[in-house]
């Protein structure tokens, strides 16, 4: 179809968006461009441009489709939604804002509204008013998983655990949430009985690392408990209090009669910020130590994360300061694609690098006891340094985790740990400052105690 060809505007779009919904969008595209060069205000074209540009995270242009779209078309929810969305993905908070303001003003009802709202209101860190946006998207849809979801993870930012845990248990009806174990019936946290139990391990290292602390149980179970972990973590976990069998999560299910997740425990049981177990630690490190080099104070270093949330990790060039510290003995304890960073980064010859040496957390754990003070961001190194009760120092972004809560320097969880939080999105520099600061001071307290 040419633009020669465009007499029928409404009928080409919806051939347009005929081929968006088959999964062609480039083709979708051309059509638009044809409609919109000879009609320029057909408000429908205009909106699936821009929908076309959001999906390529082209935010600029995104808004600007929208905006047109919204001239010709000024009293559309759905457009207004759009262009309120792509300006807070384009970082325009403020502008986003006030669209989404209008919107709710206007469209009450609105599902995607006040659940968009609330994404803009937790980024701006007005955690009780996102809260209050996702309870209302709820209260239109209750059957919208992301909304609850959302609600969970704000309300345990928040600290407000007794609200939160039922909301927490959405998550399995997320895409990609593992459910294979989902047939058997729910543990009810009662005696077993002699009936089997299966822990399951469901998310990242550092949450299996985390929810261990509930095994063993207050109370003995009364029946065998099997764990469904990450083969990554097996051989540290060999011989777990309140453990009998440990299979790998790639493995076949084993037979079992009743299951949980360990996540799931702590809803299961009630707990509250002032509850959490704290039986600290409550890892052990498998025998024998590994040989390094003696001499100064050693600092374990971890500086990148999960790459499905890059805000998290560190540039290691920002840490490049820490070289300046006299008798500080760094060892890099990182793995994974960040490792190369280590080669690649100026001014990091004061690092001693011990990645090759590490196949699995129970070496890393063995690294982590040689160690006077570890330092690291928001990874699964973070959780096994608290499990071990060891000194950690772990570095936040602006927005961090729902697990260390707000305005706080420590954690609940890790009595052992301190926290460095960004104070704005992205500064890194301004944690490096103050975690250099920290460190002089530690060191010098450790050169006058040695």
């Amino acid at each position: 179809m040419s633009s020669d060809n465009i007499t029928h505007p409404d009928d080409a779009y919806a051939l347009a968006r005929r081929h968006f919904d088959a999964g062609n969008p480039g083709e979708a595209a051309r059509i638009c461009h044809a409609i919109v060069e000879r009609h320029p205000r057909h408000g429908r074209s205009l909106q699936l441009l821009g929908t076309l540009a959001h999906r390529k995270e082209r935010f600029g242009l995104a808004v600007d489709f929208f905006r047109h779209a919204l001239a010709a078309m000024p009293h559309d929810a759905g457009i207004r939604n759009n262009l309120a969305t792509a300006l807070k993905d384009w970082g325009r908070l403020e502008a986003a804002e006030e669209h989404f303001r209008t919107l709710l003003a206007e469209a009450p009802g609105l599902l995607a509204g006040y659940y968009n709202y609330a994404n803009l209101l937790q980024r701006l860190q007005h955690f009780g008013q996102a809260i209050d946006g996702y309870r209302r998207a709820v209260a239109i849809d209750p059957d919208c998983v992301e909304a609850h979801w959302n609600l969970a993870l704000n309300l345990l930012r928040a600290g407000r655990f007794d609200e939160a845990w039922a909301e927490y248990e959405w998550r399995w009806r997320r895409p990609g949430t593992p459910v294979e174990h989902r047939g058997a019936p729910l543990w009810d946290g009662g005696p077993l009985h002699g009936r089997t139990l299966l822990l399951v391990c469901e998310q990242g290292l550092g949450d299996t690392l985390q929810f261990l602390r509930y095994v063993p149980f207050p109370k003995e179970p009364g029946g065998p408990v099997i764990l469904r972990c990450q083969a990554e973590l097996m051989r540290l976990l060999e011989g777990h209090p309140g453990i009998d069998r440990i299979v790998a999560t790639q493995d076949p299910l084993p037979p079992f009669d009743v299951q949980s997740s360990l996540m799931s425990l702590p809803g299961l049981f009630g707990t509250t910020v002032g509850s959490i177990p704290d039986a600290v630690p409550y890892l052990r490190v498998p025998e024998g130590r590994p040989e390094l080099p003696e001499g100064g104070f050693r600092v374990g270093l971890v500086w990148g994360s999960s790459p499905t949330d890059p805000s998290r990790s560190c540039p290691l060039a920002a840490l490049t300061r820490l070289g300046r510290i006299a008798d500080l003995r760094v060892f890099s304890l990182q793995k994974g694609p960040h490792a190369g960073q280590l080669a690649e980064t100026p001014c990091t010859g004061f690092i001693t690098d011990l990645s090759e040496r590490i196949g699995d957390m129970a070496d890393t754990a063995a690294f982590l006891e040689e160690m006077d003070l570890v330092v690291t961001v928001d990874t699964s190194v973070a959780h096994l340094a608290g499990a071990l009760g060891r000194p950690t120092w772990i570095l936040l972004p602006h927005l961090a985790d729902w697990r260390w809560l707000l305005d706080r320097d420590d954690s609940p969880w890790y009595p052992t740990a301190r926290l460095f939080r960004q104070t704005a999105p992205g500064d890194w520099d301004g944690v490096a400052a103050r975690l250099e600061e920290a460190l002089v001071r530690h060191v010098q307290a450790w050169r006058s105690n040695p």
